[in-house]
């Protein structure tokens, strides 16, 4: 499953990271940016691409300049950094 939504303007979200953001950067309209929220899939279905599939119909329609993919450490998996 995978979903997501376009990110409200005046949203919390670039206050409650660590370290601050520039103003050109946490300026929000409600169309500048795609928070992806969840992608998940089950375990049988790992490695076969469905993720990747996911991701792709999910923002195949986006037209936001950006996308902002919401990963809690602990439960990232594949992801380096």
């Amino acid at each position: 499953m995978a979903y997501g939504h376009p990110v409200p303007a005046g949203t919390p979200w670039w206050r409650e990271l660590t370290e601050s953001v520039p103003e050109e950067v946490s300026r929000e309209d409600g169309r500048r940016t795609f928070g992806l929220m969840e992608l998940a899939v089950r375990g049988k279905w790992r490695g076969q691409g469905s993720a990747r599939h996911l991701h792709a119909t999910l923002l195949g329609g986006v037209t936001a300049e950006r996308v902002l993919l919401n990963v809690h450490p602990a439960r990232a998996r594949g992801c380096t950094t």
